[in-house]
């Protein structure tokens, strides 16, 4: 086919085509009369330098692409590396503009601080498949589960049980906030937050479990004895209870911090 048709093919202009002739990295069939004929092999060659060229590769790298089947992967790898430098360059400007977006000094910003390890350009963004948030998951459904299906039934104080775990969960939220405004101010993190917030969080969880039970027990015994207002009481709180719990769980995820997490795990060691 003729240049023409190869243009419309491929959706790029003659002087790219030409372009990558005289470096040559595309050879089309010369006729006798002068055209040059381009086959589909050309056409696929053409649209692969598009791409790399959509990629940001220069032309050396793209002679040295096509060139050597064995310098791909090192090619591959150092525009990956080139593109992580520049997510890191971009969150520090992104992270010094949100400093002064909140109030903050130019030279009260500590570009230390803001500095992100080149291996690990995503280390300041939320994660939701971090290991805390998954740690408080596995926890809640354990706990919760095995103080429903085997704890005995029975009375018990469930005022206690109530009164601890409004306390409980009055402070995780307190301990949440408190770390809300260390990620959003640069504050020092300390591993010991994340321990502490997560052994509230056990705490609140057994609690739940313990107030479920004794709600069970209690919506029985009003079932039996006709009352539905009290059990319908005792339902609406056993269910409250779980939302509030859920909520931790939630909140777990949309807070957690990785690094701190890990560590924590070095200070447990």
């Amino acid at each position: 086919m003729l240049i023409k048709e190869a243009i419309e093919k491929t959706g790029v202009s003659k002087k790219f085509i030409r372009y990558y002739e005289q470096q040559g990295l595309i050879h089309p069939e010369k006729l006798s009369n002068g055209y040059r004929d381009y086959h589909e092999v050309d056409l696929g060659k053409i649209r692969a330098i598009k791409k790399l060229r959509g990629l940001e590769f220069s032309r050396t790298e793209i002679e040295r692409f096509f060139e050597n089947k064995h310098e791909q992967d090192a090619i591959i790898s150092e525009k990956l590396s080139a593109i992580d430098r520049q997510l890191v360059n971009d969150h520090q400007k992104k992270e010094q503009l949100l400093l002064l977006k909140a109030g903050v000094q130019l030279d009260e910003i500590d570009d230390d601080f803001i500095a992100v390890k080149a291996d690990q350009p995503y280390m300041f963004l939320q994660n939701i498949y971090c290991i805390f948030g998954w740690l408080n998951m596995v926890s809640f459904v354990l706990i919760v589960g095995a103080l429903i299906l085997f704890r005995n039934l029975g009375i018990t104080n469930i005022h206690r049980y109530i009164l601890a775990q409004s306390l409980l969960i009055l402070f995780s939220l307190i301990l949440y906030e408190r770390r809300r405004k260390v990620r959003t101010t640069h504050l020092e993190r300390k591993p010991l937050e994340v321990i502490s917030q997560y052994v509230v969080n056990l705490s609140s969880y057994v609690l739940t479990g313990l107030i479920l039970n004794d709600s069970i027990f209690y919506m029985r015994y009003f079932f039996q004895a006709g009352n539905y207002i009290r059990l319908g009481m005792n339902a609406m709180l056993g269910l409250s209870f779980l939302v509030a719990s859920l909520i931790i769980v939630v909140f777990s995820f949309i807070n957690s911090d990785t690094e701190v997490f890990k560590e924590s795990i070095e200070v447990i060691k």
